[in-house]
């Protein structure tokens, strides 16, 4: 097991204990305790919640606090489809596939954010400092990339599914 996924759990693990951690459910619009990232709804993550996924993002703080954007984004980042969110009944959230039915323990965007943090850190060290208008035009061309991607396999998939079902 790698000390990212064992942060995760973690972090997972923390926020299923928290009992501070509220966020506007999407059903009732009533609040309600969840312990997973990315439901929106103006919802805004207390600093403790956005220096823990720094934590999982393997974060340098000293380095890389300028960076702290980004975990920030992934905590209120929608759960794109055709993902959905589930809770356990014992309080722990999962996401399915409503697509390919897999299911994670992660929320889907974890890797897409973790690699958002990676290439800002690289671009950090070609240039020496870039500045953060720099990082969000780069951030922006690769989340468009990856919703191009997810179209792109929801499409194929949803083909695929046709074909299986005549």
């Amino acid at each position: 097991i790698s000390s990212a996924s064992c942060l995760k759990k973690l972090w997972i693990y923390r926020m299923s204990k928290s009992e501070s951690v509220m966020r506007p459910s999407s059903r009732s619009g009533s609040s309600q305790r969840t312990r997973s990232p990315g439901l929106g709804g103006g919802w805004k993550p207390t600093e403790d919640q956005i220096l823990q996924y720094c934590e999982f993002l393997e974060m340098d703080m000293e380095k890389d606090a300028h960076l702290k954007y980004i975990a920030a984004d992934a905590l209120t980042a929608p759960i794109p489809p055709p993902w959905k969110e589930y809770e356990t009944p014992d309080g722990y959230v999962y996401y399915v596939n409503t697509v390919t039915g897999k299911s994670s323990w992660e929320h889907p965007l974890d890797g897409f954010y973790k690699d958002m943090y990676y290439e800002a850190k690289r671009a950090d060290g070609k240039s020496g400092s870039t500045s953060k208008l720099t990082v969000d035009a780069q951030a922006i061309a690769a989340k468009d990339r990856k919703i191009e991607e997810l179209q792109k396999e929801i499409t194929r998939l949803r083909g695929q599914k046709k074909t299986e079902g005549e």
